[in-house]
Parts: structure tokens; C-alpha cells; sequence
């Protein structure tokens, strides 16, 4: 059962509460992924709840820009959240071929030999055969690079600056939580989170998501 927007308010609060009375290593936090969205499930009332709802509730009246996240809450959001990583599926070899096989093209293909075949136009069903089978492996090498470029695209290895209990310290892009307080440093940086610009000004390249061929200047908003 999911919340709808009248049952949201009544019900976002005591979800989060329930989720905020739980350890990180307790093994009764209780989700679902769908479609990169999390959802998470009140242990009193069953429902569900947007993992956005919830974030955006933690982080109410929260003043970590001058300290940063503490050691708990490091602790709770990776529990909720998981870590700061994404993995693109990668289908195996023998799921691609399946697929391929029996793509209605392929099908007609085949039927297309048989019916030469029945002829007596071998050649011609041999060399459909042949331009069939170099398809079928053209194609599904194409998928598994292509999947394997946005696999590294979505997987940015670096470091960030992050401020945590009062001290800026190095840490790799995975261990980012939501609600970090991040250091952006002069010069070309990748950051691979969603973050809101709270002091001076950037350049960011935005052609990935907009197609603009130059980069577009971020101001912080008072």
C-alpha cells in the first residue's frame, strides 16, 4: 500500500521517526528499489514512503554546514541509502543471444531459409544464414560496450573534499552520503552527486543532460 499526497503528511513523520529509532546494522529497515527510486516501509503502519520525503525530513532543521555530518549520521544514511554508487545491469551473453534469437527479425530470417531452402536456393539460404549469424554477434557486442560505457560513466572513480564532525577530510566518491558538505577545489572536478551550491559561483557542463555545447554559470542562492 502506498501513501497518497492526502495520507503524506499524516504519515511521513512517525515513518521517520520509526527509521531514526533504528541502529545502522539493524536488519529490520525494510525497502524496495523501483526504477532508482527507494521506497521505505513504516514497521507500525506498513505503508511506504518515498526515500526523498524521508531525506528531505532529516535534514530539516539540520545546520551541518559549519560541521558537517557526524559519525551517526554518516552511519544512518549509508544504512538508508546505500552507498554513493550506481551499477548499470549488465545482461550475460547467453540472455543477449536469447533475445536476439527470438527478436521477430530473426524469426522472419529464419523462415526466410527454410522457405529458400525448400526451394532448392541453398546459396541464398546459406548466405542468409551467414549475414544472420554475423548480425546477431555484431549486435550483441554493441550492447555489451555500450552498457559497459555507461557502466563507467555512472562509476566516476575519484576523490572529494567533504566536511565531517568540524574537519575537512579526502574521501573516494562511493562514501558520500546524502548531506555532505562538499569542498569544490579550483580547476576541472567530477562530482557524481546531486548537490545544491551554497557559497560563490561555477562553471558547470551540463551537455550530458541538456545538449548545450557550453558550460553554464551556477550561483549560490541566498
Amino acid at each position: 500500500m502506498f501513501l497518497d499526497a492526502r495520507m503524506m503528511a499524516g504519515f511521513e513523520l512517525a515513518v521517520l521517526e520509526n527509521l531514526l529509532s533504528f541502529s545502522a546494522q539493524d536488519a529490520s529497515i525494510r525497502f524496495f528499489d523501483y526504477r532508482c527510486n527507494r521506497f521505505f516501509q513504516s514497521s507500525s503502519s506498513g505503508l511506504f514512503i518515498p526515500a526523498k520525503v524521508v531525506l528531505e525530513r532529516m535534514m530539516a532543521g539540520e545546520s551541518s554546514l559549519e560541521s558537517g555530518l557526524c559519525r551517526d549520521q554518516v552511519s544512518l544514511r549509508r544504512a538508508l541509502f546505500g552507498r554513493n554508487e550506481f551499477d548499470v545491469p549488465m545482461k550475460s551473453t547467453m540472455s543477449l543471444l536469447l533475445d536476439e534469437l527470438t527478436h521477430p527479425f530473426t524469426a522472419f530470417q529464419l523462415a526466410s531459409v527454410v522457405i529458400w531452402c525448400l526451394e532448392n536456393y541453398y546459396v541464398y539460404a546459406a548466405v542468409i544464414m551467414v549475414l544472420s549469424i554475423v548480425s546477431i554477434i555484431v549486435s550483441i557486442l554493441e550492447v555489451v560496450e555500450n552498457r559497459k560505457s555507461v557502466n563507467d560513466m555512472a562509476n566516476v572513480s575519484g576523490r572529494a573534499i567533504v566536511l565531517r564532525d568540524g574537519h575537512r577530510v579526502e574521501l573516494l566518491y562511493p562514501e558520500l552520503v546524502p548531506g555532505d558538505v562538499i569542498y569544490l577545489t579550483s580547476g576541472l572536478q567530477i562530482i557524481p552527486a546531486d548537490a545544491t551550491l551554497v557559497s560563490g559561483s561555477v562553471l558547470v557542463d551540463e551537455s550530458l543532460l541538456t545538449g548545450e555545447s557550453i558550460p553554464v554559470s551556477k550561483v549560490a542562492s541566498n
